[in-house]
């Protein structure tokens, strides 16, 4: 038995079934109604009224990624009955519809929301959807739209200190990451980096770089600290969020490393001249050696430079200089006393910025003379005949 009503109207039927060697005929009560599914349909925010077969164009324009869009449809139920809706549409992984299945009751209205959502660079054109009321029309939709980065060029996304020397007393060493927009629109940039004893990323919240124009981009420099406290490597991730949609993650890596410029021959710590005569000269030698991980530039200084000067004690060389790994660098200690000179002790120390001066060698001493003194400074004859 099949009912199909062409109006909306209640049908009622009886049906006379004349059966053979039966008396009486058979009645068989059909009851229906027919009725349409009275709806209407509103694409987008300003409820543009839907024809079915006549596609809606829904625009999302160019945004960065990770930039949620969305794009709303309204089903309007006008009729006395509940009816049923199913979304069909192209496998996209970017692009959510909710709900996409249900009903709509009489007198009700559902919204659908279209999502979306690209986690990375994307291109939609001509995507298709349709909307279909079940034992009723057809609604299409065509989405299109772009996803891209921010416009945005960092000077590196590895900032590497390499070894550095561990101190007492522990001097920031500082690197400059630079950001430059070269974007057509204005982005922030932020971090959510903590401080931390051997890092320190200098950003003011906020900072928000201008859009490029007159072919020059704005750029900001971004100082970051490295203060190695032990002797260890280093690695930390500092990320940088760009409008609160892209991130950027960059590698900040150092090594706090011992210093280790030492003379070659530790017994030389104690440099003794022995005894000389004045106007002697004498000329020692003491290697020093660099066994550090990277050069260390220092410069030699007298504990007592007014009594290096008394005593003629001299020190080449007596400028800055900077020895390499491994590289060994003779000293070369003067003696040339020009008066008699008692027991000295002098001290010459290591200056290595930005490290207090310690001492790296003692000198000791002694220059003795002959002095010869007439006891009388007249000498008298008396009378001579």
């Amino acid at each position: 038995m099949l009912f199909q009503p062409k109006y909306e109207l209640n049908y009622n039927y009886n049906l006379i079934c004349n059966v053979k060697r039966k008396a009486r005929p058979l009645v068989l009560n059909v009851k229906g109604e027919g009725y349409k599914i009275h709806h209407t349909v509103f694409a987008g925010s300003n409820r543009v009224e839907m024809v079915p077969g006549e596609p809606h164009k829904f625009d999302f324009g160019e945004f960065f990624i990770n930039e949620k869009k969305t794009k709303r449809v309204i089903v309007q139920n006008n009729g006395e009955f509940n009816f049923d809706f199913v979304w069909k549409r192209q496998v996209n992984k970017y692009i959510t519809i909710t709900p996409d299945t249900g009903s709509v009751p009489k007198g009700g209205e559902q919204e659908f929301e279209i999502t979306y959502l690209p986690i990375g660079e994307h291109h939609l054109k001509g995507y298709k959807l349709q909307l279909q009321i079940v034992s009723g029309p057809k609604y299409d939709f065509l989405l299109v739209g772009r996803a891209r980065k921010p416009g945005v060029k960092l000077s590196s996304t590895t900032v590497d200190f390499g070894p550095c020397f561990v101190s007492r007393q522990p001097v920031a060493l500082k690197r400059m990451l630079v950001v430059n927009n070269i974007d057509s629109s204005a982005i922030s940039i932020e971090t959510d980096f903590e401080k931390k004893p051997h890092l320190d990323v200098l950003l003011t919240p906020g900072q928000v770089l201008m859009p490029d124009s007159n072919g020059e981009a704005d750029k900001l420099q971004i100082p970051i600290l490295f203060t190695p406290r032990e002797i260890k490597g280093y690695s930390e991730v500092v990320t940088f969020d760009f409008n609160n949609l892209y991130k950027v993650d960059v590698l900040v890596k150092g090594e706090g490393i011992p210093l280790q410029l030492e003379l070659k021959d530790p017994d030389q710590a104690f440099l003794d001249f022995g005894i000389l005569s004045v106007g002697g000269d004498v000329t020692k030698t003491v290697p020093l050696i660099n066994r550090s991980k990277k050069p260390v530039t220092f410069k030699l200084s007298p504990g007592d430079a007014a009594q290096f000067q008394k005593c003629n004690v001299s020190v080449v060389p007596d400028g800055e200089v900077t020895l390499k790994p491994r590289e060994v660098l003779p000293l070369e200690v003067r003696f040339n006393p020009k008066t008699r000179l008692p027991n000295f002790n002098l001290d010459i120390l290591l200056d290595v910025a930005p490290n207090e001066p310690r001492k790296l060698m003692s000198l000791h001493g002694v220059s003795h003379g002959i002095e010869l003194k007439l006891m009388d400074e007249v000498v008298a004859f008396g009378s001579v005949v």
